[in-house]
């Protein structure tokens, strides 16, 4: 029988109230929602199919069903006098809507689809096919425009295009499509963001964007008198600088003028702040000097220059000088916006004409349909009268949009709403946290009220000292004035779980200290120097967490909740990372090296993969190799097998360079030279075969030839590995049968894919059996924990590149524009963008002490926290300083936001030496703090090169021999013939264009093949065009009919051929080819008519089913050239470009074994017969109807 605490009890057992539990990290939060669900079922006898359930996935949305399903079976044993209707909620466990929000919103849609003009069959579109067709849509209203000639739209292009394209205006329009599909009212939320544009003087000083900049300038003001109080009180001391007194005096009048100004109106602050003066402070006498500390003469102009830095930045970011040139530029800018409004709208229609014609939806259609649909009264109604209870697990990540959905259908008191606001950690989703802090504000304690609010803070996770140690920091800095959340002693952690005593219970932190010759920055290559330096420090705290591993290996802890010791073993361990990026392959190169297994569970996206990410980065190096990131990437890998400190001798080759210059033209070190000539001829080569060899065969060679296949097949979950390699050569070989040819356009494909978040199914994760040490993103650890956490690259700085670009959005404060005046070709930072900025900054600020936050409270025994600091004195004088929410706000990294605490406790004692003014903060919690010099860590590790070199040494001068036995061996096991090759031989997948070739294939076929000859320059031969390429074209035009129309003219064939050629889909040169009549006949067919007359019909349907082939389950791909539905029964239509040379008999014979896979593929999709088989042999204009 679970305890629970009283308030679990609560949680579980009040009625007909709203409300809101904030349930913190390990507050068993799932089993108490589910305790409540089986409550009002079997106490309240309300059943499942009255309830909705909202969890935030599919995963957990399973786990809630399987739970709630396994308390009802359970429950049957208990309470025997309800079995019946237990029983019957068992039965209705799969049916309840135990789901999503957008699983709810398709419910909603397909039950009132007929409300709203959609299709009722319609579909949620593949993810990668609606970017395209987002693409499209842009493409086609530019295009529209373009041919308007309108000036105001030339000019938008002109200002917010670039010198060569309109690509970057055009990245504003996806931006703000995405951004406002998060709003009830997209294009209405849009409208009222162009008309903040809108200035009137009057109206100045009270505008959003104005009292937003006023508002982070009373930040800084606050920070200032902080810091002159400090410098004004060290001055003051009998032993302080007391000279120095009348300009920090002066400097105080000036900020309490400031301060008076910016109360009463923007202009008056902005001409003081642009006038100010500072005093020069008065020097010490040599006299004076004896008796005034010489420590508070520093300190005191220490502070004085950081309130100097202060107030010129602060001025700097003001941008224009007063109120008039600010509206004048707003008042310049307002076209502008009018028009992206206007772009947008027509991106917006022309993008739900497109998706509607193919009946496709996407996510954000369900949501927006639903909000509709919830408007008419009835529709409303019926979803009130349904859910008594309706529950919202992980509330913390909801939208405005989904809280409109369900306002809509809630009663006045039957919410429940369970999650925590400081684990809201997906503001890239646009996730919300403000809908659950503004309820958490408004909500009761007192269970009488309607509204009422429960804090969940026993955690039955961790050790008490972890527990300490996380609310001692952010006790200091989660703060009301950054994110509205106040971590007070409601929100503190307190300790759930019976853990016995361990010699080893303080948290860890250490520190590296780097050194001045981390990578010096040249004038170019900001990027590159970057990724250099990420990578050299990743290898530094790699190294040394590996080390690190092995120390605590063995060691005892106690797992509470089984009530019994173990040792810790690799599956124990989990290595944490804000990002995975260019990170993981470093960990993976260290640790194997190291002899520690690691799995790297950066994601399960199949362009997130590690092994992909490099494969497709070789790619683009040998379509272009002067490219940075992509030749630092293979370098580093085991293609390239370059050492970091390699990489770093190249890069300082020439710092003014660009890397890949460098690279190619190094000539320092011989060996190193040497080793980059024998790379570069394995790209040119790649190259040069890459201009006559299929693409999947060409692909597949340079897996082999560079040995990357087999190095990630020996890799900790190879097989799978492999397995996502050979999924991009089968996309590679559907590519260029279906859409292009050649590398160039094939990574511009797969960059598509990728910006779609096209997920084409990755790696199967291992089993948490297995022994190995995880790394992860803290994204991916949210809802796990580990017995040992190790956060890594604390020290990293924050990614900001949301405060920068071109556009800045905000749900408040809307969207802000860089001013640009491209006639006069400059740009400066408007007001909106400044407003912006600062609100982004603070936003995602309070994002990174959330993310933080769900970093600690995943371990459960051991918390270690690992970071590199280049300068550990330069961090340390930051750090002292006093916290304030302006020093949280310019934190860089989470050991910044960690260490501004910790400085001040008393453990921190090593890091507090020689430093004589400090602050300490008195806390329970303990910590063991370290500092590792750099060189400390590398000095014993030898070099691999050197290691390899001493290797091939002694072998090249061994001397051996085999006897006669070992030799007869040797030979028998070369030899040695499998009885079952032609199974082994058998693809895992084929296309169904192969079946005909499986009963007599020659398996070794299956091989790549390089040409014998490379193909001749056009102008060079007199061969006829190839009739694959011509049957390709005919495909493609077939494809494109549009059987709705009825137009059947020549003219009408003519037109659309003209289109195709146009958007580059078939070649001009092979139009001279194609025979309008033999298309013509086809249009002018019976079968033509019944196709336009039917219910509906699919053109060049993809399928995938497992067939069994010689005792092996083979999976069969292929595309459908075209299927309608007549009379709820199909008629498959094939299309066929052979050049027919003897009886046509022949040639059906040929393709029923296709057409067998294409009406098996069908049956098992469809659950339909397939009534009729046509082929239309375009060579001879001839249709057969087909007995299959």
């Amino acid at each position: 029988m679970v305890k629970w605490t009283e308030d679990q009890k609560k949680a579980i057992e009040v009625r007909d109230r709203n409300i809101l539990v904030s349930a913190a990290a390990g507050s068993g939060k799932t089993a108490v929602l589910v305790e409540r669900i089986i409550n009002i079922i079997i106490k309240d006898k309300v059943s499942l199919e009255n309830m909705l359930i909202v969890t935030f996935t599919n995963a957990a949305a399973s786990e809630m069903r399987e739970r709630i399903l396994n308390s009802l079976v359970k429950k049957i044993e208990i309470e025997k006098e309800d079995s019946s209707f237990i029983r019957e909620q068992i039965g209705l466990v799969n049916k309840a809507l135990i789901t999503t929000m957008h699983s709810f919103c398709l419910d909603i849609v397909k039950k009132n689809y007929y409300k709203i003009d959609i299709d009722p069959n319609f579909k949620i579109g593949d993810t990668t096919e609606l970017q395209i067709m987002l693409s499209e849509s842009i493409d086609q209203v530019f295009e529209n425009e373009y041919m308007n000639e309108k000036s105001d739209f030339i000019s938008l292009v002109e200002a917010y295009g670039t010198n060569r394209d309109d690509k970057a205006l055009k990245e504003i329009i996806i931006k703000l499509y995405y951004f406002i599909q998060s709003k009830p009212n997209p294009l209405g939320w849009l409208k009222d963001a162009i008309e903040l544009y809108s200035i009137e003087k009057e109206e100045f000083d009270s505008h959003i964007w104005v009292k937003s900049v006023k508002e982070n300038i009373k930040y800084s003001l606050e920070s200032l008198k902080s810091i002159l109080h400090e410098a004004i009180e060290t001055a003051s001391e009998e032993d302080g600088p007391s000279e120095y007194l009348d300009a920090l005096l002066s400097d105080y009048e000036s900020l309490e003028d400031l301060e008076e100004s910016l109360e009463e109106n923007y202009d008056d602050f902005t001409n003081i702040i642009k006038k100010i003066e500072f005093l020069r402070m008065k020097s010490v006498s040599k006299k004076r000097k004896e008796e005034v500390d010489l420590l508070k003469i520093e300190k005191t102009k220490k502070l004085r220059d950081d309130y100097k830095k202060i107030i010129r930045k602060l001025s700097k970011s003001l941008g224009e000088k007063n109120t008039k040139e600010i509206i004048k530029v707003m008042n310049e800018m307002y076209p502008y916006v009018k028009y992206i409004y206007k772009l947008v709208s027509l991106v917006y229609e022309k993008y739900l004409e497109l998706k509607k014609e193919k009946s496709f939806l996407d996510f954000n259609d369900l949501e927006q349909f639903s909000i509709e649909l919830l408007k008419y009264e009835d529709i409303r109604k019926y979803y009130q009268e349904k859910f008594d209870y309706i529950v919202l697990d992980e509330y913390q990540d909801s939208n405005i949009v989904q809280e409109t959905i369900i306002n809509s259908i809630k009663r006045d008191n039957n919410l429940f709403l369970v999650g925590d606001v400081k684990q809201s950690i997906y503001r890239f989703r646009l996730a919300d946290p403000d809908l659950f802090i503004e309820k958490y504000k408004n909500y009761n304690l007192d269970e009488g009220k309607n509204d009422v609010k429960i804090d969940l803070s026993m955690n039955f996770r961790s050790r008490k000292e972890i527990l300490n140690a996380i609310n001692f920091i952010f006790d200091n800095i989660m703060l009301e004035e950054i994110g509205n959340i106040d971590y007070d002693e409601n929100a503190f952690l307190y300790n759930g779980m019976d853990f016995k005593e361990n010699y080893n219970s303080s948290v860890d932190v250490d520190i590296i200290e780097g050194n001045t010759d981390d990578i010096v920055e040249g004038e170019n290559n900001n990027e590159v120097n970057s990724l250099l330096l990420d990578m050299q420090k990743t290898e530094i705290e790699a190294l040394h967490i590996a080390k690190k591993i092995k120390s605590i290996l063995g060691e005892k802890i106690y797992i509470a909740k089984k009530n019994e010791y173990k040792a810790i073993e690799y599956r124990d361990i989990v290595i944490l990372l804000r990002a995975t990026k260019s990170r993981a392959s470093v960990f993976a190169e260290i640790f194997a090296n190291e002899g520690i297994p690691l799995f790297s569970d950066v994601g399960n996206k199949y362009f997130e993969v590690l092994e992909i990410k490099i494969f497709i980065n070789l790619l683009r190096l040998i379509d272009n190799r002067f490219q940075d990131i992509p030749l630092i990437t293979v370098l580093r890998s085991s293609i390239g097998n370059f050492s970091i400190e390699e990489l770093i001798s190249i890069r300082e080759f020439n710092l003014d360079e660009r890397f890949f210059n460098n690279f190619y033209n190094y000539n320092k070190d011989d060996l190193l030279r040497k080793k980059i000539i024998e790379f570069t001829k394995k790209i040119d080569n790649w190259s040069f075969e890459a201009s006559y060899m299929k693409l999947d065969e060409f692909l597949w060679k340079v897996l082999k030839d560079s040995g990357f296949y087999n190095f990630v097949g020996a890799s900790i979950d190879g097989e799978n590995r492999q397995g996502n390699l050979k999924l991009l050569i089968e996309k590679a070989d559907y590519f260029e049968k279906s859409t292009s040819s050649g590398i160039f356009s094939f990574i511009k494909y797969i960059e598509k894919l990728e910006k779609s978040s096209g997920d084409m199914g990755s790696a199967v994760s291992i089993s948490e059996n297995d022994n190995v040490a995880r790394l992860m993103s803290i994204h991916k650890s949210k809802g796990l924990e580990f017995p040992v956490v190790i956060l890594s690259g604390s020290g990293n700085k924050f990614n900001l590149m949301d405060l920068s670009g071109n556009i800045l959005i905000d749900k408040d404060l809307g969207f802000g524009l860089k001013y640009i005046n491209y006639k006069e070709r400059y740009y400066k930072e408007s007001l909106p963008q400044n407003a912006i900025k600062h609100r982004l900054k603070k936003a995602t600020i309070a994002e990174e002490l959330r993310i933080l936050y769900v970093a600690l409270t995943r371990a459960v025994d051991k918390l270690i926290i690992v970071g590199y600091v280049k300068k550990l004195d330069s961090s340390v004088q930051k750090w002292k300083k006093t916290i304030s929410p302006f020093l949280i706000l310019e934190s860089n990294s989470y050991l910044d936001l960690i260490m501004t605490v910790l400085i001040k406790h008393k453990d921190a004692y090593i890091l507090r030496e020689g430093l004589e003014d400090y602050e300490l903060i008195e806390n329970e919690s303990k910590w063991n703090i370290n500092i590792y010099p750099k060189y400390d860590i590398v000095k014993n590790i030898v070099k691999k090169e050197e290691i390899d070199s001493s290797l091939k040494s002694k072998l090249i001068n061994c001397d051996f021999t085999l006897d006669e036995n070992n030799l007869k061996f040797v030979d028998e096991k070369f030899n040695f013939k499998y009885k079952y090759e032609q199974n082994v031989m058998l693809p895992s997948k084929l296309v169904a264009t192969d079946m005909k070739k499986i009963e007599n294939m020659d398996y070794k076929d299956l091989n790549y093949k390089i040409p014998s000859l490379i193909s001749s320059p056009k102008f060079m031969t007199t061969e006829k065009i190839d009739g694959a390429l011509i049957g390709t074209t005919y495909h493609k035009i077939f494809q494109n009919i549009d059987f709705k129309n009825g137009l059947k003219s020549k003219d009408y064939i003519i037109n659309l051929i003209d289109k195709l050629v146009s958007k580059n889909l078939i070649d001009k040169e092979l139009v001279s080819y194609i025979k309008i009549n033999k298309i013509l006949k086809f249009l002018e067919s019976d079968l033509y008519n019944r196709i336009a007359e039917s219910e509906k019909y699919f053109k060049e349907e993809p399928f995938v089913f497992s067939k069994n082939i010689n005792g092996e389950k083979v999976l069969v791909q292929g595309i459908i050239d075209l299927f309608y539905i007549e009379n709820n029964e199909i008629v498959l239509v094939d299309y066929k470009s052979d050049k027919i040379t003897s009886n046509i008999s022949t040639f059906v014979n040929k393709y029923k074994g296709q057409l067998s896979i294409y009406k098996e593929a069908l049956l098992k999709s469809t659950d339909m017969i397939v009534k009729d088989t046509y082929i239309y042999f375009i060579d001879k204009s001839e249709l057969v109807k087909v007995e299959v």
